[in-house]
């Protein structure tokens, strides 16, 4: 599972650009109100060449991904985590440590709320790897908390892993998720795992899949289509 303790598990940046636009759509197909979304992507942030991709879960948790052609960085904040700065009354040290210069813009962008963060993870464009501070870990003890499973907890102290469980590039994995958040089956929905698939390779929408998904049609998803840039893949607006 991706996390800051399974950073080789984390995609590089182009597969990460692909499966958040697909996330983003499946999310906008199955609920058409933005706020109750899950994740989203803006496929045209800020200044030409940037991106960003988000996650709210209602709850005061949320992680921001900001992309360039020359860097890429998470922000992500979980208010339950041994390393939320609520705890400490300040944030963790090394979890946001000074960046190069090509970060400016995502650590002064006040969207992504810098102040509540529990993970940095961050990559140039010449990066072989993804890069975290210089963080001092708490004891298996201080950063487990039950995660629901017959495991009983997990160690998962800035709660990297709860959050960027999507990004192990897995249908099945969006597949589970949703038919538990958005309770699809009371709802009688049948969401199929072909249909997952079907956007998780960006192929084309066809209002015969929305249709049995959701009231939407391929008209009334023509603005989040283009926004998320769905069928793009990994690359840039030009």
């Amino acid at each position: 599972m991706p996390s800051t303790q399974s950073l080789t598990e984390l995609p590089p940046p182009s597969e990460l650009i692909g499966i958040s636009r697909s996330i983003a759509m499946m999310d906008a197909i199955l609920c058409e109100d933005w706020e109750m979304r899950y994740f989203s992507f803006n496929s045209f942030w800020a200044s030409a060449g940037e991106m960003m991709a988000s996650m709210r879960n209602g709850q005061g948790d949320d992680y921001f991904i900001w992309f360039t052609p020359a860097v890429t960085a998470i922000k992500g904040f979980h208010h339950e985590a041994y390393m939320s700065p609520y705890r400490h009354n300040r944030i963790y040290p090394g979890v946001l440590p000074p960046l190069p210069p090509a970060f400016h813009d995502f650590v002064n962008e006040a969207s992504f709320s810098m102040r509540d963060v529990t993970f940095c993870i961050w990559r140039e464009s010449g990066d072989l790897s993804w890069k975290i501070g210089d963080i001092d870990w708490p004891s298996a003890e201080l950063g487990s908390f039950c995660d629901g499973t017959e495991e009983g907890s997990i160690y998962d102290p800035d709660g990297s892993r709860d959050l960027l469980f999507a990004f192990d590039g897995k249908p099945e994995t969006y597949w589970l998720w949703a038919n538990d958040y958005y309770e699809l089956a009371d709802n009688d929905i049948e969401l199929l795992l072909e249909d997952v698939a079907h956007v998780y390779a960006q192929r084309t929408l066809t209002n015969e899949m929305l249709e049995r998904l959701s009231a939407r049609s391929l008209f009334g998803l023509k603005d989040e289509i283009k926004e998320i840039g769905y069928g793009l893949g990994a690359d840039f607006p030009r």
